[in-house]
Formats: C-alpha cells, structure tokens, sequence
C-alpha cells in the first residue's frame, strides 16, 4: 500500500476517533442536550427536500465509487478516490452510530465536521501536483458538491438554531 494512502488511512481513523471522544466526553457531561434539542425542533419543521440526499448520495458516494473502480489503475485516481472514500466511510459510520446512540441531531453535526474536513480534504487534493484533468476536475466537482452541502447544513440548521427560542 502507498505510504501517502497510509498516512490519509491513520489520519482518517485518528480524527474519527478523538470525534466521537469529543461527541461522548460532551454527551456524557449533558452538554450536547440544549443543542440536540434546539436541532431536533428544528429538522422536525425544517426538513431538507426530498430530492437532496439521493442526488448528493449518487454525486458524493456512488460516482466515487465507480470512478475508483473504473479508474484503479491509474494510480492518482486510486489514490485520491481511496482516500475520499475512506473519510466518506468514517463519516457514514459515525453518524449511523451517533444518531442511534444520541439523537437525530447528530447527524447535523457530524455531517458539518466532516462536510468541512472533506473540503479540507479535497482542496488539499486538488492543490496537490496532479497530472490528471479529469481527475482534478472531478475533485473540484465534489469540492463544489461538499461546499453546497456544508451551506445548506448552516443556512437550513444553524441560522435557524439561532433564532429558537
């Protein structure tokens, strides 16, 4: 295996887990219940279109999926798509985890942690000496696709958590 792909391999496990520290240590406490309630109120009478999360699963997860298959012998493309889908896989799993064991409103913020260490992530790549338009230009798509998800996630639940009171 790459040492590059190793190295986002461990950072990708280690961030996932001083997360879910920090989401427990702060659970534990009771610190997350004014928020997880205020959230809860909140996708209950603000919930997200219907079309939304299918067309972001097929653009973030399912494309990412075929390219990386289609692609595994290039190895930039290999590289890059296995990281993305490893950070993407963390994230699936810590909100499956974290909305069952917590609440719902967990996913809101799980989903804006990741949603900002994915651009992080994707800048990163793009910024990175990549021979490969394609690659570079799909990786500016999803840069685009993680940005319009992490908007939403501030426009349609933390401007609202604001102004509830």
């Amino acid at each position: 295996m790459n040492k590059q792909l190793r190295k986002q391999y461990r950072s990708t496990a280690y961030t996932t887990i001083i997360m879910f520290m920090i989401f427990g240590f702060l659970n534990y406490f009771g610190y997350l219940d004014l928020i997880t309630s205020k959230l809860d109120i909140i996708i209950k009478n603000r919930p997200i279109i219907k079309l939304y999360f299918p067309v972001f699963i097929l653009t973030t997860f399912i494309f990412p999926l075929i390219l990386g298959y289609i692609y595994r012998s290039n190895n930039s493309w290999r590289i890059a798509m296995n990281s993305y889908i490893v950070n993407l896989f963390s994230q699936i799993i810590s909100e499956f985890i974290l909305v069952i064991l917590l609440s719902k409103s967990m996913g809101v913020l799980i989903g804006f942690y990741f949603s900002s260490s994915r651009i992080y992530q994707l800048t990163n790549m793009i910024s990175s000496p990549i021979k490969d338009r394609r690659l570079n230009s799909y990786l500016t798509f999803l840069l685009f696709m993680w940005s319009i998800n992490l908007i939403q996630i501030v426009i349609n639940r933390f401007i609202p958590y604001v102004y509830l009171k």
